[in-house]
């Protein structure tokens, strides 16, 4: 027997203009075009920042001033050449900060109703290309700018019965492949952006599709072993 989830209940429930809207907004702030749109044009756009996901969170400031014959400083916080579990417990400490801003963005686009709209406008496309609910668009989108934030909010919508395991699973393959794609390309991929031979779009949608090819093989996977043990 299938199992059912949520979803279905909110696709039933009426959804007004205001909870398109805070989907709209939603999947463009955590999707990354703005803030890679605010880099352009000699800071003219530089305003759209403020409507981007990973420009709001900010930055942790430099620890000392980068000056000849002063040695290597630290470029945060955490320092460098650290190791362990003290290195470890930095790192997550770096991720809380990100993850309660996107929490606290969920939580309000959630009160407006855009996971009502997002999974009754996005369900048929969603279960037709990926096997998931329309609801779990925000935590696809969120991947590309940050894999925490996507991840948490996949462990949000099991909690709240919006997926179920199979599709957990899915949106677990899919984040998995090439998380946090906005930032990592155009900040760590630009190092090589001068040897592509391809114009630079082209790595981009690669990895994309590769994201889905992920997600499809965990749906055939998940579904035969789902069904299986049932």
């Amino acid at each position: 027997m299938k199992e059912e989830t949520g979803a279905v209940k909110r696709q039933e429930e009426k959804v007004g203009i205001t909870a398109y809207l805070a989907l709209f907004f939603a999947l463009v702030f955590f999707s990354g075009i703005l803030g890679e749109l605010s880099k352009i044009g000699d800071g003219k756009w530089a305003w759209l920042g403020a409507f981007d996901y990973v420009t709001l969170c900010g930055k942790f400031g430099i620890l000392g001033e980068l000056t000849e014959g002063s040695g290597t400083l630290a470029a945060n916080f955490r320092g460098i050449g650290g190791s362990g579990p003290r290195d470890a417990f930095l790192f997550g400490v770096s991720l809380i900060p990100p993850i309660m801003f996107a929490l606290g963005v969920v939580r309000i686009i959630n009160n407006l109703g855009a996971l009502k709209a997002a999974s009754k406008l996005l369900t048929p496309i969603l279960r037709f290309i990926l096997g998931v609910p329309g609801s779990s668009a925000i935590s696809l989108v969120s991947n590309f700018q940050s894999s925490d934030v996507g991840a948490t909010m996949i462990k949000n919508l099991k909690e709240e019965e919006l997926i179920n395991e199979k599709e957990q699973l899915i949106l677990t393959a899919f984040e998995y492949s090439c998380p946090a794609i906005m930032v990592n390309y155009f900040s760590i991929g630009a190092a090589v952006f001068a040897f592509l031979e391809v114009p630079l779009y082209i790595p981009m949608v690669v990895m994309i599709v590769c994201k889905f090819i992920g997600g499809n093989i965990m749906r055939l996977i998940a579904g035969r072993l789902i069904k299986g043990a049932a």
